[in-house]
């Protein structure tokens, strides 16, 4: 328990301590594509990312905008409008 009061506070004086303990957000998908550098760092598998697609309701990477790892571990989804993932269909055009 002293450890963690140590460390608590410790990362309350320094920013920068704390970003490095706590880590930040990284982008795993961009615009459809997918980050291997950056699931890779995460030791992440394809079958992981694929796995929190499915939980967000997405079936292809190219649904999606942008999918983050958060400094939780929890990976959120944001996913592409249909327009821009699929193409205007004919002349559709609102």
């Amino acid at each position: 328990i002293g450890c963690h009061v140590l460390m608590a506070r410790l990362t309350w004086m320094s920013p920068r301590l704390a970003r490095w303990m706590d880590g930040k957000p990284r982008v795993l998908i961009q615009a459809g594509q997918l980050d291997a550098g950056a699931m890779r760092d995460e030791r992440l598998t394809p079958d992981d990312v694929h796995a929190a697609l499915r939980a967000a309701g997405c079936l292809h990477t190219h649904e999606v905008e942008r999918a983050t790892i958060e400094n939780n571990g929890q990976i959120t989804v944001v996913l592409r409008n249909r327009d821009s993932a699929e193409g205007l269909k004919g002349d559709d055009v609102s």
